[in-house]
């Protein structure tokens, strides 16, 4: 008997067969976390990001959910191949670039923004300019304008913070509470107190 002789190799069990339709019997809603969880655990290490993923489908497991990844990063592939034979052009595909167009593809209607999400979106922004201007007023060495940007800062995360909790989906209802609190007497400790309410 030789270790090379077929006939000697156990058959391979019925469960252990890849299923090839396992990865095209998703519901939209399965999507849907699916594109949210590549999105939200894209830092994740795959079988960690893939486990997670799992965890919140039903009747998914581990492997369905690599199954899956792997059928949409060929389907992208071949798109991109297509469209780059007829454009004649070469492409890379980039694994953040097909996670991105999956996400997009499929956000389910329930995900997209409300109107609570445009004002929580322009205030973030709008921190962001905060932020940027304190950076650029460090290098030119204008250190007292900062503190009036500091205190719109604070404001708008105290608003931010009241859109969270007054705009909770009711799904989220269920969860506890954000642990992250603003630390107004840090603030406080290092702006000088101001009489300017209109700009909080």
């Amino acid at each position: 008997m030789t270790y090379y002789d077929n006939s000697t190799t156990p058959r391979e069990s019925s469960e252990m067969r890849h299923q090839a339709g396992t990865a095209m019997n998703w519901t939209s809603e399965e999507q849907a976390i699916l594109s949210d969880g590549l999105a939200r655990y894209s830092l994740e290490p795959t079988i960690s990001r893939y486990a997670k993923i799992a965890s919140r489908l039903q009747n998914k497991t581990i492997r369905d959910v690599a199954l899956r990844c792997k059928w949409i990063y060929k389907k992208e592939s071949n798109k991109r191949r297509k469209e780059d034979h007829n454009g004649s052009r070469k492409a890379r595909v980039d694994n953040k670039e097909i996670i991105d167009m999956v996400v997009a593809s499929n956000l389910a209607p329930h995900l997209l923004p409300r109107e609570e999400d445009g004002i929580t979106y322009e205030l973030l922004k709008q921190n962001e300019q905060l932020f940027n201007q304190i950076s650029a007023n460090l290098t030119s060495s204008r250190l007292t304008e900062n503190s009036i940007l500091f205190y719109k800062i604070r404001g708008n995360i105290r608003e931010l913070l009241k859109n969270l909790n007054e705009n909770v989906p009711e799904t989220m209802k269920h969860m506890p509470q954000l642990p992250e609190k603003l630390n107004d007497d840090l603030l406080d400790s290092f702006l000088p107190p101001t009489d300017l309410p209109m700009l909080l």
